[in-house]
C-alpha cells in the first residue's frame, strides 16, 4: 500500500468458486477494499442501495466504504471468480 507503484491498484485476495452452492455474504460494516465478482455461469443476486441481478457470463463491482450482500442462486448456482483489491 506504501510503494509508489503498487499503492495504484494492488489485490488483497482473489479466488475462484465453482458451482457456489450456498454461496452468501451479508456485510454490516463497511470493508475498505473493492470487490469485483465476475460471474462465469448460473446466477445469483447482489445489493448495495437495492436488489440487483445479472446472468451468466457479466460482473460487478462492490465499492469500499457500503455494506453490501450477494448471494448464489439456490437452483442455478453461480460460478465466479472474485478479487478484492486496493488502490488510489
Amino acid at each position: 500500500e506504501e510503494d509508489p507503484f503498487t499503492s495504484l491498484l494492488h489485490l488483497t485476495d482473489v479466488g475462484y468458486y465453482p458451482t457456489a452452492q450456498n454461496h452468501s455474504r451479508r456485510r454490516k460494516e463497511p470493508i475498505s477494499q473493492w470487490l469485483l465478482i465476475y460471474y462465469r455461469k448460473g446466477k445469483g443476486w447482489y445489493a448495495v442501495d437495492g436488489a440487483l441481478e445479472s446472468g451468466s457470463d457479466s460482473y460487478f463491482i462492490l465499492p469500499p466504504g457500503h455494506p453490501h450482500e450477494y448471494d448464489a442462486d439456490s437452483e442455478d448456482p453461480w460460478t465466479i471468480y472474485w478479487a478484492h483489491y486496493k488502490g488510489s
